[in-house]
């Protein structure tokens, strides 16, 4: 089946679980919206990603959704460019949760949050080992309370 949209997409045709014709056109309109070597590296990594997601068409359209929004334009560079993994773990949340999907289109600027690096949430024990620290130099109960 040659792609009513573009032949350079017929790829997605191999996907059994995606839907091609939607797949395309939100392809065609990513096209669009970037410059060509922005669209190719786009492209590519799409190509390369595809499989590996939980629900490669919702990630497809909301990455349509993202790029055609003028507020995302200044992160553009930092994913697309990024070596990190940005686009990848874009993809990943547009694949797997509509509403941080809807919450990053809406709200891009929270983009530069996929690049922090996480930690551990403390136990209760390093907590109140922490608090206990914080009680034993305190020379009175005057400055804990500060």
């Amino acid at each position: 089946m040659n792609s009513p949209v573009n032949p350079e997409f017929d790829w997605l045709n191999s996907f059994k679980q995606s839907d091609p014709i939607r797949a395309k056109k939100n392809l065609s309109l990513l096209a669009k919206h970037l410059d060509p070597d922005s669209f190719t590296l786009l492209h590519e990594s799409i190509k390369e990603f595809f499989s590996s997601l939980p629900d490669p068409d919702r990630s497809l359209n909301n990455l349509e959704r993202f790029f055609s929004q003028a507020s995302s334009r200044p992160y553009w560079d930092f994913i697309l460019f990024d070596k990190s993994g940005t686009l990848l773990d874009l993809m990943q949340i547009f694949s797997t949760s509509q509403s941080f999907s809807d919450l990053l289109i809406s709200y891009p600027d929270c983009i530069d949050m996929l690049g922090v690096p996480l930690h551990q949430t403390p136990s209760r024990e390093q907590l109140v080992q922490e608090l206990q620290a914080e009680v034993d130099k305190s020379s009175d109960d005057a400055s804990v309370l500060r």
